[in-house]
């Protein structure tokens, strides 16, 4: 089934306290390490959602007590498919970056109401960022951008270039990419 974002079942984490006053959007990395359900994921596997729901709770744990948490979760891609050649890794690739772009949609029209905000990824997660920062760069105001902290993969000068993203070199740098691989 695909994820119904207006549903809390298919959010991680998603609250909303009214005195910390920037949201964080966090794309969690790869928790699905079979493919004993194919090379993405089913949202309502209990095992993966464990894992999933630990290994978000554990990595948004640096922003929570100043950041609301928006932690959608997606038909993410198996550690298997990631090794696959492009073309192969294309329609599951295709498939989680629809689920974030319509997770990421569906927070800026119901749940950002106007904050600033950041993009935070690991791994898988951080591919799919780059992948929706490469294809849906107008869905992110630059206005609202505090930073793009996507941990675990390469991002090139082209990269940066192509999403209109400086990378950031100060600690108090507003709307830079943060990124270590």
């Amino acid at each position: 089934r695909a994820p119904d974002y207006a549903s809390a079942v298919d959010w991680c984490e998603r609250a909303f306290i009214a005195d910390k006053p920037i949201d964080v959007f966090y794309v969690h990395p790869t928790t699905y390490g079979t493919t004993n359900h194919g090379m993405n994921q089913l949202l309502d596997d209990p095992g993966v959602r464990q894992t999933t729901d630990a290994s978000t709770r554990s990595q948004v744990s640096v922003f929570q007590d100043r950041c609301n948490i928006y932690a959608p979760r997606y038909r993410q891609m198996s550690i298997a498919a990631i090794g696959m050649p492009d073309d192969e890794q294309k329609p599951y690739f295709d498939l989680a970056l629809q689920d974030v772009h319509d997770a990421f949609v569906y927070y800026m029209e119901h749940l950002n109401n106007g904050r600033p905000f950041i993009l935070a990824a690991h791994s898988q997660g951080s591919y799919l960022m780059h992948g929706l920062l490469e294809r849906n760069r107008d869905l992110i105001p630059d206005e609202q951008l505090v930073s793009a902290y996507l941990i675990g993969w390469t991002f090139t000068d082209e990269d940066l270039q192509a999403f209109g993203l400086p990378l950031a070199v100060t600690p108090d740098q507003l709307g830079g990419l943060i990124t270590w691989n």
